[in-house]
């Protein structure tokens, strides 16, 4: 017995015998016998026996190859016209409708210059933005109605701005020239304000100086005249005192505000001296006293003056 026949060739050559080739074409593409291939299609006819009328079939598909072949149509295109067969049929939809579906798409793009599968492109397109936007294909028309009305508003809203926009700056006597030159000369502006803001706290800081400046002199001054011996005092001082006699007033003034420091810088060593002004004190206080009781008798009996 000669070698066991390749799976591979025997799926080959029938293949080749239901696509419509014959025996000797088989031979010839699969390098075998003739008498080969016969046997292989024997084994394959005596196999499909086993289950109802497969011979039967199996020679009708044969039949079927060889009459397309004659016609020039592959077996391939013919089992994609038995599926979109199918299809149709599952769909409920009838030959008619599509053949005049298709002449009604050709009429369409004749008229824009379109190709038909540019129109496909287009509606498959369609189909997928209703559904992500969840609206169905009967109400779309009116969504992108409604669409165009909101994109008018919106046009016509964006044109009021702009007029107003317009009368605003005619208003102020502004250009958009001004206010892109504004735009550019704002980081200016900013540090100008600064800069002002800085002058106007230096401003109040020297204010709060020259004020407290005027109020030191001041007290300056009020010390000065509070502790100044007035002229009249020196000049009974110098003609009693002999030593004040040969010094200008001014000496005479800072020797007696020597004397005055002194005195309240060291109060133990003019104890003496404090109590004779204290002694002097009291007397003047007590003449004075008695002088007003008795300007005061006089005031109730003026006739005792007579």
């Amino acid at each position: 017995m000669g070698a066991k026949i390749p799976e591979i060739i025997r799926k080959d050559v029938i293949k080749q015998w239901l696509a419509g080739l014959s025996r000797d074409q088989i031979a010839r593409e699969n390098k075998i016998g003739t008498g080969t291939v016969s046997m292989i299609l024997n084994e394959r006819k005596q196999d499909r026996k086993k289950y109802s009328n497969d011979e039967t079939e199996f020679g009708l598909l044969r039949e079927l190859a060889v009459i397309l072949k004659k016609e020039g149509i592959s077996v391939n295109l013919f089992a994609a016209s038995i599926r979109l067969q199918r299809v149709l049929e599952q769909k409920g939809l009838k030959e008619e409708q599509i053949e005049s579906f298709l002449e009604n798409i050709e009429t369409h793009c004749f008229r824009l210059g379109k190709k038909e599968e540019e129109f496909i492109e287009s509606i498959d397109k369609i189909s997928v933005y209703s559904k992500s936007c969840g609206i169905p294909l009967d109400r779309l028309l009116v969504h992108i109605m409604q669409l165009q009305r909101q994109l008018t508003q919106l046009k016509r809203e964006t044109e009021n701005i702009r007029k107003r926009k317009d009368r605003a700056l005619i208003d102020h006597n502004l250009t958009t020239e001004k206010l892109e030159e504004y735009e550019q000369s704002k980081p200016l502006l900013y540090q100008l304000y600064n800069l002002k803001k800085r002058v106007e706290k230096m401003t109040r800081i020297n204010a709060e100086l020259d004020y407290n400046l005027a109020k030191e002199q001041w007290d300056r001054f009020m010390e000065k005249y509070e502790w100044s011996v007035p002229e009249s005092e020196l000049t009974v001082i110098s003609a009693q005192y002999i030593p004040f006699r040969s010094m200008d007033k001014r000496s005479q003034a800072e020797a007696i505000f020597d004397i005055a420091k002194s005195f309240l810088n060291h109060p133990a060593e003019y104890l003496d001296v404090i109590v004779s002004i204290k002694e002097r004190q009291f007397l003047s206080e007590r003449s004075l006293k008695k002088g007003k009781n008795m300007h005061a008798i006089d005031n109730k009996n003026p006739a005792l003056i007579l």
